[in-house]
């Protein structure tokens, strides 16, 4: 991680003005077009915004699903965010910066670039999205400074392997 890297935020005031929310909520066109609103985030030092209370980090994310079957992970020690090691999560995604707009005002278009760099970074599939839902959580500290609208995929492109039905697993 760069010191000089810059991530999307909003204040955590608008936020808990909107509604704020522990878990999953479905109610994307209450929070997203406020969030993307130029006038209500910015992009600050990513060490100012996982450590400053006031702020809430943009995550592009996407949870993957086969059925009625969810893809998780248990983060390994090669992670970038220390916080977050041997924890499991329940989808892909990553910090939004100055970049990723190309330039222009950082809008709905450039979220989705942003995910989509993520979805090929960490998967290898880029595909076409839609926004589903939002997620806030307080389950871990890096958590709580995050709130995260989740996009599900509308037309994956590839052909996968079908998911066979899950099997109990004892947790080491």
């Amino acid at each position: 991680m760069s010191s000089q890297e810059k991530v999307l935020v909003v204040p955590r005031s608008l936020f808990d003005s909107l509604g704020a929310f522990q878990g999953l909520n479905s109610e994307v066109e209450r929070y997203l077009p406020v969030f993307l609103d130029p006038a209500n985030h910015s992009f600050v030092a990513r060490s100012e915004a996982e450590e400053d209370p006031s702020l809430k980090q943009l995550i592009p994310y996407i949870i993957v699903t086969c059925g009625d079957r969810v893809l998780q992970y248990r983060r390994g020690s090669g992670s970038g965010e220390t916080r977050l090691l041997k924890k499991r999560s329940l989808g892909i995604g990553g910090h939004i910066n100055d970049e990723d707009s190309l330039g222009k005002d950082f809008d709905a278009a450039a979220y989705e670039r942003a995910l989509l760099r993520e979805l090929e970074e960490e998967l290898k599939l880029p595909s076409s999205f839609h926004f589903s839902q939002n997620l806030s959580s307080k389950s871990t500290d890096a958590a709580n400074n995050c709130v995260v609208p989740v996009l599900a995929s509308s037309s994956i492109k590839y052909t996968l392997s079908p998911c066979a039905p899950s099997t109990p697993r004892s947790s080491s």
